[in-house]
C-alpha cells in the first residue's frame, strides 16, 4: 500500500514537468525582454509549418525551436537567444535577439533585426568545437558556446562569439 501512496505521490509532482510548454520555462532575462517588446513572442512548435515540425521534433524532440540558453563568451553567464515572432495585422515579423541580465537591467544583443517571415526560423545551441564555413569550406575552431539558426530545409547560420564580437558563418544553404 506504502508503494501506491508513494507512485501517486511522485506522479502528482512529476506530471507538470512533463507537460510543462519548453517556450514557457524561460529565464528572468528573457521574461522582462518579452514585457518591454510586447507584441512579440517567442517561436513555438506551433509557428512551424507541419513539415518544419515533423523535422524540428525529430532533430530536437520537445525542445523550444524559439529559445536557446548558450555560454557565447565563455563567462559563466549565459546569454537567452530568443527567436522572436509578432503578428500584425497581415504581417508576420521575426527577430533573433540575444539577452542576460546585467547591472542595471538587460544586456541584449540584436543578431537579425525585424524582418518579414514566411517560415520562422529555429535555434538551438551548439557546443564548442569545429564548423565549417558552406562557401569556403574552411574549418573553424569555435572556443564556446554558440547559436545555430536555422531556416528548415532551406539555410542555417552559426553565431558565436570571437575577438570582442559576434561573428556569423553560413553552415548550410
Amino acid at each position: 500500500m506504502r508503494w501506491i501512496c508513494k507512485f501517486f505521490v511522485l506522479m502528482m509532482v512529476a506530471a507538470p514537468a512533463f507537460g510543462a510548454d519548453p517556450c514557457t520555462a524561460l529565464p528572468e532575462a528573457a521574461r522582462l525582454y518579452l514585457i518591454a517588446n510586447p507584441g512579440w513572442a517567442v517561436i513555438t512548435s506551433a509557428d512551424l509549418a507541419a513539415s518544419d515540425r515533423t523535422l524540428w521534433t525529430r532533430q530536437h524532440g520537445h525542445d523550444c525551436p524559439g529559445f536557446a540558453l548558450a555560454d557565447l563568451d565563455g563567462s559563466g553567464r549565459p546569454f537567452a537567444a530568443l527567436g522572436l515572432i509578432s503578428r500584425r495585422l497581415d504581417e508576420v515579423s521575426e527577430r533573433i535577439v540575444l539577452v542576460r541580465q546585467a547591472l542595471g537591467g538587460l544586456e541584449v544583443r540584436v543578431l537579425i533585426p525585424d524582418e518579414r517571415a514566411s517560415n520562422p526560423v529555429v535555434l538551438f545551441r551548439l557546443p564548442p568545437g569545429k564548423a565549417r564555413e558552406w562557401e569556403s569550406d574552411r574549418e573553424l575552431v569555435i572556443a564556446h558556446d554558440s547559436v545555430g539558426v536555422a531556416w528548415l530545409q532551406a539555410a542555417s547560420r552559426q553565431y558565436y562569439w570571437t575577438n570582442g564580437a559576434f561573428v556569423c558563418v553560413q553552415t548550410a544553404d
